[in-house]
C-alpha cells in the first residue's frame, strides 16, 4: 500500500516538472492527490506558492470539505 509520505514525495516531484514543462507561471492551479484509506482526505499545495517551491512537507492534508 502507498503511504502518505510516498504519496507527497510524488505529488511535489509533480510540482516540479509542471514548472520545468512550464506549466506553472500561476498560482491559481493545483494538483491533488487522494488519500487511499482515508476516507475524503486529499493532498493540496498551500495558497500562494509557486509550483517550484513545493515540498512534500509543504502540502496540506484536506478534508472534503476543506
Amino acid at each position: 500500500m502507498t503511504t502518505e509520505q510516498s504519496l507527497r514525495e510524488d505529488l511535489a516531484a509533480l510540482y516540479r516538472i509542471f514548472d520545468h514543462l512550464g506549466w506553472g507561471e500561476l498560482i491559481f492551479n493545483h494538483i491533488t492527490v487522494k488519500l487511499p484509506g482515508d476516507e475524503g482526505h486529499f493532498l493540496i499545495n498551500p495558497y500562494g506558492l509557486h509550483y517550484s517551491e513545493v515540498t512534500a512537507s509543504n502540502l496540506v492534508k484536506v478534508d472534503i470539505n476543506g
